[in-house]
């Protein structure tokens, strides 16, 4: 097969709400960093495209290849999607934690030409020399980076910014996501991250890490590392790298950093605005249960004091759905919160993805409800709850959205601003988070 001019189609899919709809947004919180890092990753030999379904139309007459990536909520829409690429021709093939989740299941696998199971970087020169020889394997198992060195700069130039939500410090840019690592050293039992990139924390050279943040040219960066200072002395380097760049930046933090507030505080002097930080649950034996044991005995205040010190908003992740949650200690998070004045409350029902110890023990135990897999996306309850029914979660979970997001609270946060244009933003942003969890739509989700 000659390639010149073939061409390939990254495709984020879009996902399925309740009454099958396809979910559709005006604008994204964050643009797909895989697809741009995979057209980075693509010989020149090849035209690529990115479309991003969330906020635009597929055209499924165009492409030779289609590549798709997705979370476990994606995955019956990338089905779909792949159905319709195939009826005209073209060859499909599918990567990312959605597939690497029902890798064992023919009904989803059994829709692509290919799917690739773990990192692609080291395959996807193999796949697109047999797509080439029309000679696709419906497998890839590719080997793990060693080490993250030398990566290409993601192709953020071939996303169609309009679909993008502008940074808060910066009119004329989207939030960027980059990475400086890849791993996570703990086991919770209902996290897929160390089932997918494992428990050996692999590092990107920092000077690579400065070099691409000049290159993108935004100021507002997300790093999608899935715990960025669990690593002190990598923390320190990194962080004293970003301060002179004047740049503001968002990660996600275990509560582990509660024992190292010198890294907190260096953290915000290097441009750290927000910080997403797992806390779960209050309640210990519920820590316990799914084997977040580094979050025992962690005083939450303490942590969330040394944050509001270094000038950082904290976005406190919380899980519902454990088996000592009721509807008293899921309010009691709340108020906690609000007398805490957290800046941003997440909540999600605790979800067990398959190929996690979670999944296993609730399938087990036969309290697994479905596999409608659209709704594995931490706003609906798929599992037998311990102390309530799916339903009352289900309602107990939006109520507290709606008491963390109500009037009084929302205004109060705005009050807070460290200036009155701060607070206009704070207010803005808040809006629009208590106008989604009006409607029972998850913020980021949509």
């Amino acid at each position: 097969m000659n390639s010149i001019n073939k061409s390939i189609i990254f495709v984020y899919p879009s996902y399925y709400g309740d009454k099958g709809q396809i979910l559709k947004v005006g604008q994204s919180w964050l643009p797909p960093r895989t697809l741009s890092y995979m057209a980075a990753l693509t010989p020149g030999r090849f035209t690529t495209r990115i479309v991003d379904e969330r906020a635009e139309d597929i055209d499924f007459s165009a492409g030779d290849l289609i590549a798709l990536t997705g979370m476990l909520h994606h995955m019956p829409r990338a089905i779909d999607i792949a159905r319709e690429f195939r009826k005209n021709g073209k060859k499909v093939i599918i990567g990312g934690p959605g597939v690497f989740a029902l890798q064992n299941e023919p009904k989803v696998t059994g829709n692509f030409d290919s799917i690739v199971i773990g990192e692609a970087e080291t395959a996807w020169n193999i796949v697109l020399n047999d797509f080439e020889k029309e000679g696709l394997k419906k497998i890839y198992r590719p080997e793990p980076l060693k080490e993250l060195k030398r990566l290409p700069f993601a192709r953020l130039d071939l996303l169609n910014a309009k679909h993008y939500r502008k940074a808060i410090t910066d009119p004329n840019k989207f939030v960027i996501p980059m990475e400086t690592s890849r791993g996570c050293p703990h086991s919770c039992k209902f996290c897929l991250v160390t089932r997918y990139f494992g428990k050996t924390i692999r590092y990107r050279p920092i000077p690579e890490v400065i070099d691409e943040i000049k290159f993108q040219g935004g100021n507002y960066i997300f790093f999608t590392d899935d715990n960025i200072a669990v690593n002190p002395t990598r923390a320190i380097e990194l962080f004293t790298a970003l301060k002179p760049l004047g740049i503001h930046w968002f990660g996600q933090f275990d509560t582990t950093v509660v024992n190292h507030p010198e890294i907190i505080k260096l953290a915000g002097e290097s441009g750290c605005r927000s910080a997403f930080i797992g806390i779960e649950s209050l309640d210990k034996e519920n820590l316990v249960s799914i084997q977040k044991k580094h979050n025992v005995g962690v005083e939450v205040g303490e942590l969330l004091r040394l944050f509001k010190q270094a000038h950082i908003n904290v976005m406190c992740s919380v899980i519902f759905g454990m088996e000592h949650d009721s509807h008293e200690s899921i309010r009691e998070t709340v108020n906690f919160m609000l007398d805490n004045r957290v800046e941003m409350m997440l909540p999600w029902i605790l979800t067990p993805f398959p190929m996690t110890p979670l999944h296993e023990e609730f399938k087990t135990g036969n309290r697994l409800l479905h596999d409608n897999y659209s709704q594995y996306d931490c706003t609906h309850c798929v599992h037998q709850p311990g102390q309530m029914k799916p339903a009352e979660l289900e309602n107990a979970y939006w109520e507290s959205y709606r008491h963390f997001y109500n009037t009084g609270a929302v205004i109060r946060r705005g009050l807070n601003g460290r200036s009155p244009v701060d607070g206009l933003k704070i207010l803005i942003r808040e809006l629009y988070f208590k106008n989604n969890v009006s409607h029972r739509r998850h913020p980021f989700l949509s």
